[in-house]
């Protein structure tokens, strides 16, 4: 990453034509969406053919509302950080974006272990507020106690990539969150396909790669 190459493309968006930005940064967005929609839907596929029981996808899916709440609080912190990097950079204040870069970094990670902190003290009375049942609710209880911790990177992930595209390079954005669904893929069937027919181990097991996963906006 040159000084000149950063030029070029500030002055792209400064002076570029507005359809061909639209579709230069809003298509690698829509690829990310797409993305981390995946992660979910691998969970279920992986998850639900690794143990043979109902209860266990029903567990999953009561905990998307607490992901959901995450992700949230993540795209808060990325969709702010990247407008406030655009109006600087826009300066050619390079200095200013750098310090809300570091910033965002700061605040996701403060926000991300104040939430995870209270998701694990109250976790059973806010599975049951989302509908967990007793059959369901030790999986959900379990699923997340493997998520949680990776929620904190998964933010980090909302914060750099929206401050990426900000500034300029929304396919390498793009690219991170693909080789993320990829790879949790790759290593969620690792994971499980050794010990499919188990009760409770092949879901923590096959969650596990899942916890560090990236997310997109």
């Amino acid at each position: 990453m040159t000084q000149t190459d950063n030029a070029e493309r500030l002055k792209e968006l400064g002076s570029g034509k507005i359809w061909k930005l639209l579709l230069k940064y809003s298509l690698p967005a829509v690829v990310g969406t797409v993305v981390s929609a995946v992660y979910n839907i691998i969970d279920s596929i992986v998850i639900g053919h690794a143990i043979d029981d109902p209860n266990v996808v029903s567990g999953i899916a009561v905990t998307f509302p607490v992901m959901n709440l995450a992700t949230a609080l993540g795209m808060l912190i990325g969709a702010g950080s990247a407008t406030r990097v655009s109006i600087v950079m826009g300066q050619n204040n390079k200095r200013g974006a750098e310090i809300i870069l570091g910033n965002s970094v700061q605040l996701t990670v403060l926000i991300g272990v104040t939430y995870i902190t209270l998701f694990a003290i109250f976790l059973d009375p806010i599975l049951r507020i989302f509908g967990a049942s007793p059959n369901s609710l030790p999986y959900a209880r379990e699923f997340l106690l493997w998520v949680l911790p990776g929620m904190v990177l998964m933010n980090l992930t909302f914060s750099y990539n929206n401050v990426m595209r900000a500034t300029g390079y929304p396919g390498k954005a793009m690219y991170t969150n693909m080789i993320g669904a990829v790879m949790n893929a790759i290593l969620a069937l690792c994971s499980s396909s050794d010990s499919i027919g188990a009760s409770k181990v092949p879901l923590a097991r096959a969650t596990y790669p899942c916890s560090s996963q990236p997310s997109s906006s």
